[in-house]
Formats: C-alpha cells, structure tokens, sequence
C-alpha cells in the first residue's frame, strides 16, 4: 500500500542530499568549482536524479507519471545503484585517500543518496518500467563511453577513470573493461526490471 506523505518525504530528503553532495563534490564549500569532477558518470547521475526527485515532489505526484519520466526514474535508479556497488567494490582505497570534504561527497552519493532512492521506490508505486528501458539505459552507457574517450584523445580532457584512459592502458584492455562493464550492467538493469515487474504481477493478483 503507498504511503504518499513517506514518498513526499523521501523525495524532499533526496532532493536536499543531492543537493548538500553535489556542493561538496564541486568544491563550493572551498570557494572553488571543479568542472573536471562532473564528467566522472555518477556525478552525471547525481544531478539527474536531484534534478528527478525535485520534479517528482513538486510536480510529477499531481499527475500520471508517464513514459518519460518512468524512463528517467529507472536510468538514475539503476546507475546510482549500479555505480554504489562498483564503488563499493572497487573503490575503496582511492576513497579512503580523499580530502575530508570529498569523502563527505562520496557517502552521501555512495551510501545516503542510494538508500533513500531504494527506500523510496520501495513505498511508492511500481509496476512503471518498460523492458525497451534497458536500450535506452544501455545506449547512454555507450554514448557516455564513446564521448568519455573521444574528449580525452582529441580535447585533452582527461579521464574521470583510470580503467577508461588508453594512454596508460592501451586500446585493447580499455575496450574488453568497457564492453565487460556493459555486459554486466545489461543484467543489472534486466534484474531491476524484473524486480519492478514481479511487483506489478503481485498487484494484480491482489486486485
């Protein structure tokens, strides 16, 4: 059963969490702003899902969701989520290395951030997301990807991540991490599609 006032109230806490994060990640709190910081893919999600959740209070509740925001809802779902256990797994030392302010910004957008989005989806209503999601889903995996290494051989950007960076790595490996780490997020986001529809099948037999 929802319980709408605890989805409204979870929507604000994402919304002021994102928002705390995203100043300390870009370095507001040191007078200063780190672009180079918002190309790493979870910041990219960071502010997409601030940018949802605020929609979502504000605005979506009042009306039906719709496919598109269905669609944004399980894109910034499953990468917050996805990029949290990556993280988690993989990620440790280089967290435990970081500026007092940094690792600020890392547990609220790998620990906070993602339990309230869980909890949130949990209470409110399910049964939204459409398996043609997971193209999409996938499609600005690869985008991302693709623009990611473009930037950093002809821009001069840099690479938000060490696996992504073929000066050091080399072409071959940097390819076989990249369509390693597209396989199995195609099976994380089929998971939270079946997930989302076992919940739609449980309400329809309860009707």
């Amino acid at each position: 059963m929802r319980n709408r006032r605890l989805e409204k109230f979870l929507d604000l806490c994402i919304v002021l969490c994102g928002i705390a994060t995203l100043v300390f990640y870009s370095g507001a709190v040191e007078s200063k702003f780190y672009v180079e910081r918002f190309a790493a893919i979870y910041a990219i999600d960071m502010c997409l899902a601030t940018v949802y959740y605020l929609l979502e209070f504000i605005y979506i509740r009042k009306r039906s969701r719709g496919v598109f925001f269905s669609l944004l809802k399980y894109i910034v779902l499953t990468l917050m989520t996805f990029c949290t256990i990556f993280s988690w797994v993989f990620m440790q030392p280089f967290y435990r290395n970081a500026s007092e302010n940094m690792q600020y910004a890392y547990l609220g957008m790998h620990c906070v951030m993602p339990i309230l989005m869980v909890l949130e989806y949990l209470v409110g209503e399910k049964g939204h997301f459409n398996k043609k999601f997971i193209i999409t889903n996938m499609a600005l995996l690869i985008i991302y990807g693709g623009v990611v290494l473009l930037c950093g051989q002809y821009a001069h950007t840099g690479y938000p991540y060490a696996f992504l960076d073929p000066e050091q790595l080399g072409y071959s490996i940097v390819l076989k991490e990249c369509a390693l780490i597209c396989v199995v997020y195609y099976f994380y986001s089929k998971l939270i599609l079946m997930f989302d529809h076992r919940f739609k099948k449980r309400k329809r037999k309860t009707i």
